[in-house]
């Protein structure tokens, strides 16, 4: 079939790009990740916001693009080990390997203190060689480990017991977050290490509560160290529409 002028040019951009740089840059969990962004949101809104022209195409272009620049790596990740709480059609909960984690599953998070559900809209997993930063979290008779990759959006509470965006390197030792119960723990150790496996876990409400303790989903491309959770969550909902195929975000009680 006879190309047309735009597919031409957009096809020989693509050429271009690919010749630069490789995939192998991205690494290789790089294309089905971006491919299902892509999907779930749209060539052109996927597409714009990465500074990719798009003309007559579609997210397997794209995506090769994407990922041959590096563009679209998914870097905001739980270790191999964390755990997740999933709910089952019973309301029952289950403390599941983050591994064992699949699209549609409903997880446990809080809202304003209260745990509700939602729902898993991406779980990627990664190999490679990653680093990690290894947080204690401690309450009166409980420590939980959390390892996070160092763009991982952290959840602490400040002076007003507000929660704030914060990037791991900027947790310190004393910081406040909140567990599955809503109460106060506290950061007790920081460590850093690295691993050959990492799980991008993305949720309808932005956070879940991940070996315990509450932290972001949110990519930290749309985050900074300090800003509001509250004032950033609504917007990226907004933005996201993650919750057209809605699952209902039940209350529990624990």
């Amino acid at each position: 079939m006879k190309l047309q002028r735009s597919e031409t040019c957009l096809f020989g951009v693509v050429l271009l790009l690919l010749t630069r740089c490789t995939l192998v840059s991205a690494g290789m969990a790089c294309y089905p990740a971006c491919l299902y962004a892509c999907l779930e949101v749209g060539v052109w809104a996927f597409a714009n916001p990465l500074g990719i022209a798009v003309g007559v195409t579609g997210c397997n272009t794209v995506c090769m693009v994407a990922c041959a620049c590096a563009y679209f790596i998914p870097p905001a990740c739980f270790s191999n080990d964390t755990t997740v709480a999933v709910s089952a059609p019973d309301g029952t909960l289950h403390s599941t390997p983050v591994s064992a984690v699949h699209v549609g599953d409903q997880v446990l998070t809080l809202v304003d203190g209260h745990p509700i559900v939602t729902r898993v809209v991406r779980n990627v997993q990664s190999k490679g060689n990653f680093e990690f930063f290894e947080f204690d979290v401690r309450s009166d008779r409980t420590v939980s480990t959390l390892k996070v990759t160092p763009q991982h959006a952290m959840l602490l509470l400040d002076a007003s017991r507000e929660l704030r965006f914060f990037l791991p390197a900027d947790v310190r030792v004393g910081d406040e977050m909140l567990s599955s119960d809503g109460s106060t723990w506290n950061v007790s150790n920081i460590r850093r290490s690295t691993s050959d496996e990492k799980f991008t876990l993305v949720t309808s409400e932005g956070s879940v509560l991940a070996s315990g303790v509450l932290v972001s989903t949110i990519c930290n491309e749309e985050i900074s160290t300090g800003l509001k959770m509250n004032e950033v969550v609504e917007g990226w909902k907004l933005k996201h529409s993650y919750d057209r195929y809605a699952y209902s975000q039940a209350s529990l009680s624990l």
